[in-house]
């Protein structure tokens, strides 16, 4: 969790926003915070919630010592509601225990908040179920959506709430942050595209998972030249290792940057690459106009992914279409 420092570093623009708007008592009714991974939306959804509820405000910040601020942070509070998908959706069910929560009284304060988190996760009954409240908000209550992808959002929702983009941490100061935390040169680059949060890049670099996944990864791209070889290796190696989606979706995601790698090679240049330079197969006789097939064939395969084709037929149809000339 980042501290309240870490995150006026980090979103300095969002947190002036939202505290001059709790300050002026103009805080909307319904907000979508959007921005990538790590980029600090739900650390500060929760601060928002506690400067609703503090009992300390100092110099319009919350004390985080109080009753409220500790019961927040613990997720107890009675008055704050946290919406998290129930396996790979947030369904219609979930939004009905929201809409007989949006009829009670709050009990302690007056005030309630509700945050759902992964909004882009909500099906379409559970979206639309949401609209009533966005479009006839109860008083003193505030929702807050939590969303990576804000284009998966509807736009009914999109449209009757505020939304605040948050900004990425730039990629040279987080890849020299990781650098001086003990990550490898060589790793490094790859983590800063995989996430924007220190920690988690932390963890998956102490990750031995992370590490044969690279490795899979690479020997993958290296042998897809001989489809047989590479059948063998997605049969034997992938799909024992890489069995959750979303250890899946960084797999594809690590072939992509091997492929934008080559396709930045062919360019004249020398620097910027996500993978170490013995990592790039440039031995395959590839044409940019394959290696640009092949990347739309691995953004397909994320979308056959989400919409829950077999994982191990996915990837031996990747590796048969791909295009080597």
């Amino acid at each position: 969790m980042k501290s309240y420092s870490e995150l006026v570093q980090l979103q300095p623009n969002v947190l002036m926003l939202l505290e001059n708007s709790m300050k002026k008592n103009r805080l909307a009714h319904a907000y979508i915070f959007e921005g990538g991974h790590g980029t600090g939306k739900r650390e500060i959804a929760l601060q928002l919630t506690k400067l609703i509820f503090c009992e300390n405000v100092t110099e319009n910040r919350a004390c985080n010592c109080c009753s409220s601020c500790v019961r927040i942070e613990q997720q107890s509070h009675p008055d704050v509601h946290l919406i998290e998908p129930e396996g790979q959706s947030i369904r219609k069910e979930q939004m009905k225990y929201l809409h007989a929560e949006f009829r009670m009284k709050s009990v302690e304060s007056g005030y309630k908040v509700y945050v759902i988190d992964h909004a882009e996760k909500m099906t379409l009954s559970a979206a639309n179920s949401l609209l009533k409240y966005i479009e006839e908000p109860a008083p003193n209550t505030k929702l807050i959506l939590l969303t990576t992808l804000i284009h998966q959002v509807i736009p009914t929702i999109i449209s009757r709430c505020q939304v605040i983009s948050f900004r990425q941490l730039d990629h040279e100061t987080f890849c020299r942050q990781l650098i001086s935390e003990g990550v490898s040169q060589e790793v490094a680059p790859l983590l800063v595209n995989i996430t924007n949060n220190v920690e988690e890049a932390l963890a998956l670099f102490e990750d031995d998972w992370f590490t044969k996944a690279r490795r899979i990864v690479v020997k993958l791209y290296k042998v897809i030249k001989e489809p047989f070889e590479a059948i063998v290796l997605i049969q034997e190696e992938w799909v024992t290792h890489f069995k959750e989606r979303k250890q899946i979706e960084l797999g594809l995601d690590m072939l992509l940057f091997l492929c934008r790698d080559v396709l930045l090679a062919r360019t004249g240049r020398t620097s910027g690459f996500i993978f170490a330079s013995e990592n790039r197969s440039d031995d395959l006789a590839v044409t940019d106009v394959a290696l640009v097939e092949n990347i739309e064939k691995i953004l397909l395969a994320k979308r056959k992914l989400q919409a829950n084709m077999n994982p191990q037929l996915l990837m031996e149809q990747l590796v048969i279409q791909f295009r080597l000339r």
